[in-house]
């Protein structure tokens, strides 16, 4: 066997089959206590997006949520035909960034339970709207009405994980969204977003996703421009009115037909996905 792979709750089904026994292995961070109580011997790890285990048994890969399994296939990609490939295959996905494995799947975790009932849903809320403010421990017991201590025991027993890793997401959070206005100097976001310098902001992209501010600007600043390419050449741009879409539809049928596209929608037969798929791959390896 060369790989076996499992998108989200598919972990459950290679734990059962034991392919998982000794190996470190993700799923849904929802489903992730539940995989570890049913399959002691599974070491789950609930942070990673995706997870490559090279067990005796061969080689495992386990992602976390749907989306995560778009991740996993563009790395699966990449070790197949190479890294130029993945990117491609990224670009073609209107994916604006291609995450490595160890990305955290906190960001979907914090926003339930800033969503959820709890003895910190008020504080979380606060922060999240004052990251200019002192959100050390010390600031936050005050706000909690807590002795720094206590504070910080019952959080870490009722989120999961220490204050401090919570502050850092939030800015991080609030910095990967101001990323999407192209004019807003990075100076001006790392003090909105509570980093206090553009050195400080560097530091903590690099280290959660692997490049700079700019670098993250670019790129989902390209996946944007291409997704509106898109929505123009179809003629049915969202921002236009009934009618102007109709009449933009015409104006496209008179116009010369655009040269046919090497692929289309995948067909439903394992067959035929088959073929399309290795279409797409070979579009790829021709376009190089």
């Amino acid at each position: 066997m060369r790989r076996v792979c499992s998108v989200c709750t598919g972990a459950f089904y290679l734990a059962a089959a034991g392919l998982l026994d000794g190996c470190r292995a993700t799923t849904h961070w929802r489903e992730a206590p539940l995989l570890a109580r049913r399959f002691p011997d599974v070491k789950v790890d609930a942070d990673p997006i995706f997870i490559r285990d090279d067990s005796e048994q061969g080689v495992v890969w386990t992602s976390a949520g749907v989306t995560a399994g778009i991740d996993l296939a563009l790395a699966l990609i990449e070790e197949d035909v190479g890294h130029a490939v993945g990117m491609q295959a990224a670009r073609r996905l209107v994916v604006f960034m291609k995450r490595p494995g160890g990305q955290s799947q906190f960001s979907a975790a914090l926003a339930a339970q800033l969503s959820a009932d709890g003895p910190f849903e008020a504080l979380h809320s606060w922060m999240a709207t004052n990251l200019r403010d002192d959100l050390s421990v010390e600031w936050l017991a005050e706000r909690a009405q807590m002795n720094p201590r206590t504070f910080a025991r019952r959080y870490v027993d009722e989120v999961g994980r220490m204050p401090a890793k919570t502050v850092s997401t939030l800015w991080l959070e609030a910095a990967s969204h101001a990323l999407a206005e192209p004019r807003k100097p990075l100076k001006r976001i790392a003090t909105d977003c509570g980093f206090g310098s553009e050195q400080n902001l560097r530091r903590a992209f690099v280290r959660r996703f692997g490049v700079l501010p700019l670098d993250y600007r670019e790129r989902f600043m390209s996946a944007s421009t291409a997704a509106t390419r898109a929505a123009s050449w179809c003629g049915v741009a969202a921002s236009r009115p009934l009618a102007g879409r109709f009449a933009c539809a015409a104006r496209k049928s008179a116009e010369p037909k655009a040269p046919p596209r090497l692929v289309s929608t995948p067909p439903h037969s394992i067959a035929r996905r088959s073929q399309y798929y290795a279409r797409i791959i070979a579009s790829f390896q021709a376009s190089d």
